[in-house]
Parts: structure tokens; sequence; C-alpha cells
């Protein structure tokens, strides 16, 4: 395996360094011929001619990470893109027993295995590893390096900017329209990543875990008088939080079982590139057998959140109806798939466990916002539970930008 030193002593230094490494190590340019090219950066972007590298996030889990998207251009726009993933030495600071090397392995394999589960389906497909390199990061610490070819599209983040950002409500409403197309494309692609060769497997013990660990959390936060602590986020709240959860439990062991699948474990709108009806899905770091809700729930509960942002100027009822909307096209079309998959998953368990793992999602966000000391973000986030549980009318307008709703590099 090849071995490559990346200059990091300034941002603008490592891009250029990583942008050298790829063009002459994937493409076999010359130096030279790199040297030719004019760089201008805006941030973390680098643009040339011929190719831009920006850095689109940083990874969650074990070893830390770096994400890039290397986009080739042509005479008519973009005709490839690449994801570069630098795995660091970072885990051994977060107490990470994985090594890089064993991240990567990881990482790799669940493309490979993804890909052979996907194998013949359309809308859908997997990054294509085209490159592994050794990397020296910094401190001389090895690091590993792997390109992955995608559909040259955009990830769903920079789609819903690009959507609903400054637009006049003619253009928000034409925006809200593009976006209800494109979170049909990405349910139905999720749906496929869901059922394809999927073993019947039971999901009943996953479920009996995430309600038993978000007992224990609406518990801690009682005990701690959170609720009780501020006028917001009352102990009544709390009670009508854990019924409208434990409803939703029950419903779920009364129609029997739910089924088990193959997740992504991290799907968020960074992490889904969508280019026209294709969706590649990128960051399998975390890939295993799990209920499908993990997926869904997280998806949509950062795309109400950002639609919330976007649509902070708005009354209540238009962000409400932006969301319900955005909401069916994803579920509708997820749903659609789903029921003729090899596990023709019913439309009925797809409901129940949306507004369950949606739900989930906001709890683990109230909860750490909580312990963080950021209040005001907790309040927005209970809001936001309240909204998907159906024990508030209206939606929130955020004037902050989501937590977490995209990774990125700081």
């Amino acid at each position: 395996m090849s071995r490559f030193e990346l200059d990091t002593s300034s941002k603008r230094a490592y891009l250029k360094d990583l942008l050298k490494l790829v063009i002459t190590h994937v493409f076999g340019a010359s130096e030279k011929d790199v040297s030719t090219y004019a760089f201008s950066d805006q941030s973390m972007k680098i643009v040339t001619s011929k190719f831009t590298l920006e850095a689109i996030g940083v990874g969650q889990h074990q070893a830390t990470s770096e994400v890039f998207l290397l986009t080739l251009l042509g005479p008519d726009g973009p005709k490839k893109s690449l994801v570069i993933k630098i795995i660091t030495a970072g885990s051994v600071t977060r107490g990470s027993s994985d090594t890089p090397e064993q991240v990567l392995i990881r990482e790799v394999s669940n493309l490979i295995k993804t890909s052979e589960m996907l194998e013949g389906k359309p809308y859908i497909q997997v990054p294509k590893v085209v490159d592994v390199a050794r990397v020296s990061h910094s401190d001389n610490l090895d690091s590993y390096m792997f390109a992955a070819e995608v559909a040259p599209g955009q990830d769903l983040f920079t789609w819903m900017g690009e959507d609903l950002v400054g637009k006049t409500p003619e253009g928000l409403a034409q925006g809200l329209v593009k976006l209800r197309e494109r979170l049909a494309v990405v349910g139905r692609a999720l749906a496929l990543f869901h059922t394809s060769k999927a073993p019947a497997l039971s999901g009943k013990a996953e479920l009996e875990r995430d309600i038993t660990i978000l007992q224990r959390i609406l518990k801690t936060l009682k005990e701690d008088s959170v609720f009780s602590k501020d006028p917001h986020t009352n102990l009544q709240t709390a009670q009508k939080i854990e019924t409208a959860l434990d409803q939703i439990y029950q419903r779920l062991l009364q129609r029997g079982d739910v089924a088990l699948v193959q997740t992504h474990r991290d799907f968020h709108l960074g992490n889904v590139f969508v280019d026209g009806e294709v969706v590649t899905p990128i960051d399998l770091e975390s890939r295993r057998f799990g209920v499908s809700g993990e997926d869904y729930g997280k998806f949509l509960y950062f795309t109400r959140r950002i639609i919330q942002y976007y649509l902070h100027d708005y009354d209540p009822a238009t962000i409400k109806q932006a969301i319900q909307a955005e909401r069916a096209a994803f579920l509708t079309a997820y749903k659609e798939t789903a029921a003729q998959g090899d596990l023709k998953i019913p439309a009925e368990e797809v409901d129940l466990l949306s507004r369950f793992y949606e739900a989930q999602e906001a709890i683990h966000r109230f909860y750490s916002a909580h312990g963080g000391g950021n209040i005001e973000d907790s309040r927005q986030i209970l809001q936001t539970l309240k909204n998907i549980l159906q024990l508030s009318d209206g939606e929130t307008a955020l004037l902050d930008v989501p937590e977490a709703a995209v990774a990125t590099v700081p």
C-alpha cells in the first residue's frame, strides 16, 4: 500500500495536498500538470478548471475521520464525483479500541457487502472504492485514506439549501415541490436498501431495547428535575411524552413482530447523495441489521428541523404544512416500495416506526442539549418532539442552525 504525507500546517495547504494526492495517485496526472491549475478557495473548498474539492463532514464514530467530495468537471458540468475519507489516529484519544486500519477494513467491507446485496437494484448505488492509501496526517501518525466513486450529484442538505433559501413565496413553493420529488426518490431508495436480500429475522428485541433506553432517559430527566424546574418542560409534558411513546410501542407489539433489515445507522441529509433518480448513501461504517425506523426516523427528524430553520420567517401553519407534505412524499414512496420488496413491510408498521424513531432522535438530542447547558436549543427540540408525537398543533420556527443536522469540518 502506498504511503503519502499531507501538509496539515493550514486548511488551504491541507486541501491542496489532498487534491494533488488524489489527482496524481488515482487519476495518474503528473505533479507538473497539477502545478499548472489555478486554485481559488472559498472556506473549505478549492476550485480549479477541472476539479472542485470541498470538505463535507467529519466522522462521528470510533476513529476520527474527515470526509471530502472531489468532483471532476467536464464541458457540460460535473461528470464524476469521488468521496474521499481520511481515517485518522483520533481513536486513541477517544478511548476506542479500534485502530484506523480496523475502521478502514470495516467500512470497505461494508461497502462490498452492501453492493452485493443491492446488485441489480435500480435507483440506488453504493460508493465504489477506487483507491486506498496510507497517509501521514499529523504528528507523524499513520492514517488511511480511501476514495470511492459516487453519482455526480449533491448531498440532500445542499439540495435543500438551493431549493429553499432566499426564495420569494412563489419560488419557495416551487422549491418545496422539487424537494418533495427528491424526498420521494430517497424514500424509494431507502426501502430498496432495507429490503434487498434481507434475512427473515425478528426486530422485536431491538425495539424492546430502544423503548427501555428512552424510558431510562425520561426517568433520569425527571429525577434531575429538568422538567419541573423549567416551565417550558414540566412534568405533565414528560408524562404525555411517555404515554404517547408507550401507545406507539404497544400498537407495534399488537401487530406481532417487526422486521430486522439492513440499516445504514447514520442516514442523515449529508450522507445521502442524489443525482436525478439515483441515490448514493455514503459513510457505511456503522451498517448492520436493525429496525428500519432507525434510518428513516433520524432522516425525518433532520428534514423537519432543516425545514423549520429555512422557513423561520413564515407562520407556523405554513411550516407545519410544508413538513407534513415533505414527510408524506418520503414515506409514501418508501411504503410503496417496501410493500413490494422481499420483506413486504406493511404501511402501518412504517407509520408507527417513523413516529417512534423520529421521537427517539429528538429525545436523544434533547438530553444532549440539556446536558450541555443549551437551554434554548433544548426547548426548541422539545417543541419538535411534541410535534412529532402530535402533542402540539403548531410548528416552531428555528432561529439558530439545527443541531448537528450535517457534520461539518470545524
